[in-house]
């Protein structure tokens, strides 16, 4: 596909919601299970247009808008198939990386891709993603959505700066040379149906989605006098919904120690903002020393599928000395995810 094609399609497309920035995706990637990949970050204008066409494609298909979709064509037969809650609206793209994007010998091309997204109280979903597609030219619906799609472009564009439409106006004339059209720069009805005649269509066969699971699931962790959570207990017991509620009555960290001088009961809250392996227990326990087993453990919790689990823990505290040392560990499947003092 020549240049043309890629700067017409963009703006249409919101110049795509990935955030192609080298230490946001290699961050992202060092939390795969099963190691540290290598990732080689992009720019979009450095990305295969047709691997950009099928990652807004995959996009739309988790948010259930596939149909919104001008260049995508689906059949009775295309499988799309989201397993744990991963195509959920709610949730907005944060972070890709592209595992696996081949030709396959049938011609059809394969993408995978981990994705990273964004949910209401701090909720955040990986995923693994498939899919399967062949590249051809448009039928009659496809054509008549991407004509409607690239006036509408070019109404849009009218409002833009002048440095932008005279671009614009100069990738249109291109296009209209490649297609034997008078080079006017006008996207008018018959230069957007011959365009959208030569565009690629993505003939779909197959779109997965499951969750994926990280090792070390990301965590925050609060404290609350018990008798807070006793008397506001509908505040507290809502799940990840209570969680700025809770944080809001948290005892902040510098300030345990001398509220626990003399003792107390206190409520253990730990909120998960990733989801957890429901194949693997969850267990917190207690340690007045670093590094070392914890003295004390809860009992065994094990976390639905595809949910983002809160642990609520009571616990006592006899009086604190100052040389007293306390650290809160968190276990999945009886390894440990995260060590925190909070004396």
């Amino acid at each position: 596909m020549k240049k043309p094609v890629l700067i017409l399609l963009l703006p249409f497309l919101g110049m795509l919601l990935y955030a192609w920035q080298a230490l946001a995706i290699q961050s992202f990637s060092s939390r795969l299970a099963g190691g540290k990949p290598k990732v080689e970050s992009l720019k979009p204008d450095e990305v295969d247009p047709i691997l950009h066409l099928a990652l807004r494609a995959l996009e739309e298909a988790r948010a259930d808008r596939l149909d919104r979709v001008p260049y995508v064509k689906t059949s009775p037969e295309t499988r799309i198939a989201f397993k744990g809650g991963t195509g959920n609206g709610r949730f907005a793209q944060n972070g890709l990386v592209v595992t696996e994007y081949r030709k396959l010998e049938s011609g059809a091309f394969s993408l995978e891709a981990v994705i990273e997204s964004m949910g209401p109280s701090g909720r955040i979903g990986l995923s693994r993603n498939h899919m399967v597609f062949s590249v051809c030219k448009g039928g009659q619906a496809q054509c008549a959505g991407l004509k409607n799609a690239l006036l509408e472009m070019s109404k849009a564009m009218e409002e833009g700066p002048p440095e932008a439409r005279q671009e614009f106006k100069d990738d249109v004339i291109g296009y209209q040379k490649k297609l034997g059209i008078a080079p006017d720069g006008v996207l008018n009805e018959k230069t957007a149906e011959a365009i959208a005649g030569d565009l690629p269509v993505l003939d779909i066969q197959e779109i997965t989605s499951s969750v994926l699971y990280p090792e070390k699931p990301r965590h925050v962790v609060f404290i609350l006098p018990r008798e807070e959570v006793v008397r506001n207990a509908g505040a507290f017991n809502r799940g990840i919904d209570s969680l700025q509620e809770v944080r809001a009555h948290a005892i902040p960290s510098t300030d345990f120690r001398d509220h626990a001088k003399d003792g107390g009961e206190y409520v253990l809250f730990v909120f998960f903002l990733d989801r957890v392996n429901p194949s693997l227990d969850l267990r917190t326990g207690f340690s007045q020393s670093p590094g070392t087993p914890p003295d004390t453990m809860t009992s065994k919790q094990y976390p639905l599928p595809g949910k983002w689990p809160v642990l609520a823990e009571p616990f006592q505290s006899g009086p604190i000395a100052d040389s007293d040392r306390l650290y809160v560990h968190i276990l999945l499947g009886g390894f440990p995810v995260s060590e925190i003092r909070i004396l």
